[in-house]
């Protein structure tokens, strides 16, 4: 396979996702994972679905790898289309990691089209049973996923690259320590809202694996599905409105900028303010979530932050 610095810069902005939708791309079970034919001093070149997967892929890989996002900070997941020149430019790649569970399903169409589709690994590789239980593929909301996305992020990349196998262990045994710290201070920062204020609206259902973590009541969503591309309708946002005010909810959490508007449109109506979080996608670099563990900071500080005001 030919590899060419330009064929990776064609990859910049690659791959959005359809986003919190239905469906899974194809995947190779990391068990069934085969050493690439590296030259010496060679190293893998792996892509990312997300600037999450990405972050992750950073911290296990380190400058053994050279990885790519295929998706900018702050880009809506649910717009971008790639071009045909981009498609075909994903063959170049050795792996792809996504988030999987049917996450990154316009990915799957996209792969379908590429000559030559590389190699796809899940992260959420074992997590089935648990996304069943909340049909929510936004499962990095939960630090403890993330401590499974790092664990086989070091097994697929020890596979692919097994004479780097150990830095790669090495590397994600750090890390996980970072994120396990991270779970025990956002529980404790959570700790801080009384049980009978932990009720929370959402822009649409993105964020049922943080709920479940950190003990919050997700009372209603101005989108009643997984995905932001719904319309809701005239009654479902009264009643949603209704619901709010005989609940003492005064925040709307809004995880997708797509939804910013009609959130607004409410919260006019009645008298709610906006919390912004980062749940699709990192901030940019010098952002207030220019990382996974800042992410999670942000978003638990915000979220605390507004249950806790009169």
């Amino acid at each position: 396979m030919t590899r060419t610095h330009s064929a990776w810069l064609a990859l910049s902005g690659l791959l959005a996702l359809a986003g919190c939708t239905s469906g899974a791309a194809r995947e190779t079970p990391i068990d069934s994972l085969a050493p690439v034919g590296l030259a010496p001093g060679e190293r893998l070149q792996v892509a990312a679905s997300t600037t999450i997967v990405a972050d992750v892929l950073a911290q296990v890989g380190g400058d053994d790898i050279i990885l790519l996002t295929t998706l900018p900070p702050g880009a809506d997941p649910h717009e971008f289309e790639p071009t045909p020149r981009e498609i075909e430019a994903l063959s170049q790649a050795d792996v792809l990691f996504i988030s999987g569970l049917g996450y990154e399903t316009i990915l799957q169409r996209t792969l379908a089209q590429a000559s030559v589709a590389p190699t796809t690994v899940a992260l959420s590789e074992g997590l089935g049973a648990e996304v069943e239980a909340v049909a929510d593929p936004h499962v990095w909301l939960d630090p403890r996923n993330v401590m499974l996305w790092v664990d086989n992020a070091a097994r697929a990349l020890g596979a692919l690259d097994p004479a780097r196998a150990e830095e790669y262990r090495s590397r994600a045994s750090t890390y996980r320590a970072e994120l396990e710290a991270l779970d025990l201070s956002l529980e404790s920062l959570v700790a801080k809202v009384p049980a009978d204020k932990r009720k929370i609206v959402t822009d649409h259902q993105a964020l049922a694996h943080l709920a479940r973590r950190y003990d919050l009541e997700i009372t209603g969503s101005l989108i009643p599905g997984p995905t932001s591309a719904a319309e809701p309708s005239a009654r479902q946002l009264a009643e949603l409105l209704s619901t709010m005010q005989a609940e003492g909810i005064r925040a709307i959490l809004l995880a997708s900028p797509e939804n910013e508007s009609l959130a607004q449109s409410l919260a006019v109506d009645g008298a709610f303010r906006l919390v912004r979080l980062y749940v699709e996608s990192l901030s940019g670099a010098g952002g207030p979530a220019d990382s996974y563990v800042e992410l999670m900071e942000y978003n638990l500080a915000q979220i605390v932050e507004a249950l806790n005001s009169p």
